[in-house]
C-alpha cells in the first residue's frame, strides 16, 4: 500500500513547484513592468525583454534546484528511514541518478513553459513612463 505514496508525493510537490514558479514569475513581471518599460525606452528589443524574463526564470530555477535537490534527497532519505523503521522493512535508500537528471531536465522544460506567459505579457504590454519632477 505504501509503494504509490512516494510517486504521489513527488507529483504533488512537482505541481506545487510549477505553480509557485509561475506565480513568482507573474508577480515579478507585474512588479517590474515599469523597469522593463525603462529598458524598452532605452532601446531594448522585444527579444531582449524576453531574455530578461528568461534570465529571471533561470535564476529562480537554479536556486531552487541547487537548494531543493540536496534538501529533497536528505528529507526523502530521512522520511523513508522513519517510515520503513516503523513497518520493519529495509531502510536502504537508493539514489537513481538517471532519474534525477530526467527530473532536472523536466524542471528546466517546465520553467520555460512557465516563463512563456509572463514573457509574452512583458512584451505585449504598453508601458507608460511617468514624468518625475526634479527635486
Amino acid at each position: 500500500q505504501l509503494s504509490s505514496l512516494p510517486r504521489a508525493l513527488a507529483l504533488f510537490l512537482a505541481f506545487l513547484g510549477f505553480a509557485s514558479l509561475t506565480h513568482a514569475l507573474v508577480v515579478t513581471g507585474r512588479a517590474r513592468r515599469r523597469d522593463l518599460g525603462v529598458l524598452r525606452s532605452l532601446g531594448f528589443t522585444r527579444r531582449q525583454v524576453v531574455a530578461v524574463v528568461l534570465a529571471t526564470t533561470a535564476t529562480i530555477l537554479a536556486i531552487g534546484l541547487l537548494v531543493g535537490v540536496p534538501l529533497g534527497l536528505v528529507a526523502g532519505t530521512t522520511g523513508w528511514r522513519l517510515v520503513a523503521g516503523g513497518i520493519h522493512v529495509a531502510t536502504d535508500s537508493v539514489y537513481p541518478v538517471p532519474l534525477l537528471l530526467v527530473i532536472v531536465a523536466l524542471a528546466v522544460a517546465g520553467s520555460l513553459i512557465a516563463a512563456a506567459v509572463p514573457a509574452r505579457a512583458a512584451v505585449r504590454s504598453r508601458w507608460t513612463i511617468f514624468y518625475v519632477r526634479p527635486l
